[in-house]
This record gives structure tokens, C-alpha cells and sequence, in this order.
């Protein structure tokens, strides 16, 4: 257990000491949007590293549990989204962006429609999605640390917020993704150790034969339209849109964060179909901490644990910031060493208030499924802005009408991955009304 607790605090230590190297000599640019320079190689892997969390270890292998290898068609949807958003978004936003000193996503919804009403909607619901998958993030560490005996739930989620929030007062945005860039690494490296532990049990050919629960085609439908289009609605992509330096990186860097998502998302097919192979009657939530608990090579498991924490932080900070960032930007204060302050007294009030939530509400699989409900509502409104942005009452009206529809359903038939076609259903409907 001492050398569990001297490899995370060796992690913490280099993630700070990265962020106190960084921040000597960063301008307010650097701060607010990372200078605006980032190459394609630092946009995949923040863009790989932020989206693949702690949550998304625990979600992921919870669903190859339940549904085995059939998941493969939510990868798919991914794929359709690195090229819509690497194809379609990036060439009508990236110059006018860069022309603007575009900071937030509403920047560009407020630039394309001259309306306040519009800018303030995106920005406070955008906002709450990134809120939304902030607990996640906590909730999952927190759960994990505390089901293997590593820190009590509380302490966990003590260490989590004080550790993320410090790197993130020191550097701003530019911190988030030059550390992203060494989580992702780490991410990688770590999480093939654990799967190759893994399939020590069973080979590849006998999972991919398991019996898990069939999909409905209401559902794989769902899946694979939340893959394609739920991440247009996240507003911490598109600050990574205005953070590259050309829009060549963007495009690339965009477009080629699939083959790490692709092979992280193999591993958690794995290590979930391995668990079901052994406990085929676990509670599906547990079957991401079963896989570390399961581990027979112990030396492992301290490699495991920083895993862990690399997912935790590389997604928590983006979330984090993504809020802040937004939330003090709207006032339009052209005070840069100002609104740099705010966004830091932001960041410690953001992270109090969840890490308040994540102590009191502690279902990670829900608030994950609720997220990507909230994600999809938002995804058609955005994809009207980007490509027609002219009446405020289409805008208006898919945003509403997917938010009923996705409350009626969960009413209804509670959350299930089919959720997702009602939800885009809605937002269609909306459009159509004037």
C-alpha cells in the first residue's frame, strides 16, 4: 500500500511541477487559450486525453459487460464524428474564429446570430453538460480509490479536487493541455499493461463468442448517433479549435485522435468481456474495479492506480476550465489580467460546488447516461448555427423540444442507450418550427 500511495504522490508532484514550468513567462493568451499555437500532435492527444476519463473506464466497460462486443458500433459513431467535426466544422469556424479571438463557444453562436439570448442559452447549457460530466469524473475516481481500499470515498474526493485545482490556478488552459498531452501517454501505456492481464484468462477469439445481452436496434441506432454527434455540443472542443495554431492542425490533430480512442476503446471491450467471462452475475458498474482488483501480476497495480489518476485529471481539468472559462468570459470584460483572476475564484467555486454533489450523489452510470442525453439535445441547435444561423426561434425550438422529449422518455422508460434517437427526433422536430 506505501508504494501505491509514493507513485500517486510522484504523479501529482510532476503534474504541478509541469504546470509551475509552464507557467513562468505565460501570457494572459497562454492562460486563457493556450496561446493560440497548438500543433496537431498537442490537439490529438489533448483532445484523446480529455475525453477518455475516469468515467469513460468505468461507462465503457460497464457497457462491454452488459452488451459485449456489439459496442463496436459506438466506435463507429465516433469515427463519423472526428470526420464531421475535422471536415465539416472546423473549415466554416476555424478563420472567422481566428480573425475574432474566439475564447468560448458561444463566441461563435453569438458572432453567427447577433443574439444575447442565444449566446447566454448556449453558454449556461453548455455549461451544464461539462458540469455534469465534472461529476462523473469525481464520482468515478472517488468510487474507484475507495472500492479497492486505496482512500476512504471522502479522502478521495478531497485528493482529486485539490490536486486538479492547483495546476489549474498555476497555468489556466495552457496547463490543462500540456498536461493532457503527458496523461495521454500514460493513458495508453497503462491501460494495454492492464489489458494484457486480462487475457492471461481467456484469449481473444473465446470473449468475442460471449453471450452478453443483445442491443435492440432502437438502441444500436441511439449508440451510434450519440458517437456521431453528442460531442458537437461540447464546449471544451471548441476552445481546443481556437487554441491550434493553423487550421491544418486542428483538422489533423482532430481527425487522427481516433486511433488512441480506438485502441483504448478495444482495451475496455476486453478487460469488460474478461470480467463477464469470470463473474458473469457482478453488478455491471463494479466491472471496471473488478479488473484492477483481479489483477494477478501485483506489480501492476500501482501502474493501474496512476492510470486511474491520469484519466481523472487529463478530463476533470478540461471540464473545469471549459466552465470557469465561459462563465466569467460572458461579461465581455476586455481586461485580460482581470478576467484571469475571476476564471481562478471561478475554478475554486466550480470545483466546491461539485465536489459537494459528488459526496452527496454518488451513481456515476446515471450521471453518465444523462450527460449524453444533455449532449444530444444540444447537438442539433449547434449544427443549425454552424451551417445556417438564421432564425432564433429554430434554435430555440430544438433545444426545447429535445429537452422534453428527453425528460418524457426518461419518465417513461427510464434510461436506456435508445434514449438517443428520441432526443435527435426532438431536436428535428424543433427545427421545423418557426
Amino acid at each position: 500500500m506505501e508504494n501505491l500511495y509514493a507513485y500517486i504522490w510522484i504523479y501529482v508532484v510532476i503534474l504541478i511541477l509541469i504546470s509551475l514550468f509552464i507557467s513562468r513567462g505565460e501570457t494572459a493568451e497562454d492562460f486563457l487559450i493556450s496561446g493560440r499555437d497548438r500543433n496537431w500532435f498537442q490537439v490529438m492527444f489533448s483532445k484523446f486525453a480529455a475525453s477518455v476519463g475516469i468515467s469513460w473506464f468505468i461507462a465503457y466497460t460497464w457497457y462491454a459487460y452488459k452488451f459485449g462486443a456489439s459496442m463496436y458500433i459506438l466506435l463507429i459513431g465516433f469515427l463519423l464524428w472526428y470526420a464531421l467535426f475535422a471536415f465539416w466544422v472546423v473549415p466554416r469556424v476555424y478563420s472567422i474564429a481566428k480573425k475574432n479571438t474566439f475564447y468560448t463557444q458561444w463566441d461563435l453562436v453569438y458572432y453567427n446570430t447577433g443574439s444575447s439570448l442565444w449566446k447566454t442559452i448556449t453558454n449556461y447549457y453548455s455549461s451544464i453538460i461539462q458540469f455534469t460530466w465534472l461529476l462523473a469524473s469525481f464520482i468515478g475516481g472517488a468510487k474507484v480509490m475507495s472500492s479497492i481500499g486505496l482512500l476512504s470515498y471522502e479522502s478521495a474526493l478531497l485528493f482529486t479536487i485539490f490536486t486538479v485545482m492547483s495546476y489549474i490556478l498555476l497555468a489556466g488552459y495552457k496547463a490543462v493541455i500540456v498536461t493532457d498531452i503527458f496523461q495521454g501517454f500514460i493513458i495508453i501505456v497503462l491501460f494495454f499493461l492492464i489489458t494484457q492481464n486480462a487475457l492471461i484468462w481467456e484469449n481473444m477469439l473465446n470473449l468475442l463468442s460471449l453471450e452478453t445481452q443483445s442491443l435492440d436496434i432502437a438502441s444500436i441506432i441511439g449508440l451510434f448517433l450519440y458517437g456521431a454527434l453528442s460531442i458537437l455540443a461540447l464546449s471544451d472542443r471548441y476552445q481546443l479549435l481556437y487554441a491550434a495554431k493553423s487550421e491544418r492542425d486542428i483538422r489533423k490533430g482532430i481527425f487522427l485522435t481516433f486511433v488512441p480512442v480506438s485502441i483504448v476503446w478495444v482495451f475496455a471491450i476486453v478487460l469488460g468481456l474478461s470480467i463477464f467471462s469470470s463473474s458473469p452475475g457482478l453488478d455491471p458498474d463494479l466491472a471496471f474495479i473488478q479488473s484492477i482488483i483481479n489483477m494477478e501480476n501485483t506489480r501492476l497495480l500501482p501502474l493501474a492506480f496512476v492510470m486511474l489518476f491520469a484519466g481523472l485529471m487529463s478530463s476533470a481539468d478540461t471540464y473545469i476550465y471549459s466552465i470557469s472559462s465561459h462563465i466569467v468570459l460572458e461579461r465581455n470584460n476586455s481586461n485580460k489580467k482581470e478576467n484571469i483572476t475571476d476564471i481562478r475564484v471561478m475554478t475554486i467555486i466550480v470545483v466546491f460546488i461539485a465536489g459537494v454533489i459528488s459526496y452527496v450523489f454518488r451513481d456515476i452510470i446515471w450521471v453518465t447516461i444523462v450527460w449524453a442525453g444533455l449532449s444530444l439535445i444540444m447537438s442539433f441547435p449547434m449544427i443549425y448555427v454552424i451551417r445556417w444561423w438564421k432564425s432564433a426561434s429554430r434554435f430555440l425550438g430544438s433545444l426545447a423540444w429535445g429537452f422534453i422529449w428527453f425528460v418524457l422518455w426518461i419518465i417513461i422508460l427510464w434510461l436506456e442507450p435508445s434514449v438517443a434517437l428520441t432526443v435527435l427526433l426532438g431536436g428535428m422536430l424543433g427545427l421545423s418550427k418557426k
